[in-house]
């Protein structure tokens, strides 16, 4: 549970001050979170529900057969093609998630509570 606080807190550290090493500065962002318990909870939150959708995208592709039935008669070149349409959209749909996400997190913490 921890660490579904401390990692999007972490993330915004680093991506404030442009630092990977920072991510594992622990007292810090620790300090960070105690000073804001719950504009860092509801980013934790916002991260929990926007990777629901991601979890779930990239379990689809084992449960196809169960929702097409026709792929068991498929060749392996429509399989591919089936897949690669699959990955496309999904990589339509979630990359404006994650870039909202993203602004989300930035708009939401200051970079002043981060530094």
């Amino acid at each position: 549970m921890l660490v579904m606080l401390y990692v999007p807190m972490a993330q915004i550290r680093q991506a404030a001050t442009g630092d990977w090493q920072r991510f594992f500065q622990f007292r810090l962002v620790g300090a960070i979170i105690c000073r804001r318990p719950l504009a860092c909870l509801g980013v934790a939150i916002c991260h929990v529900i926007l990777s629901i959708p991601v979890s779930v995208l990239k379990t689809i592709p084992y449960f196809l057969a169960h929702l097409k039935p026709e792929i068991d008669a498929m060749t392996d070149a429509q399989l591919v093609q089936l897949l690669n349409s699959f990955y496309l959209r999904t990589g339509l749909l979630g990359f404006p998630c994650f870039a909202f996400s993203g602004f989300w997190r930035r708009a939401s913490m200051p970079a002043a509570w981060c530094v």
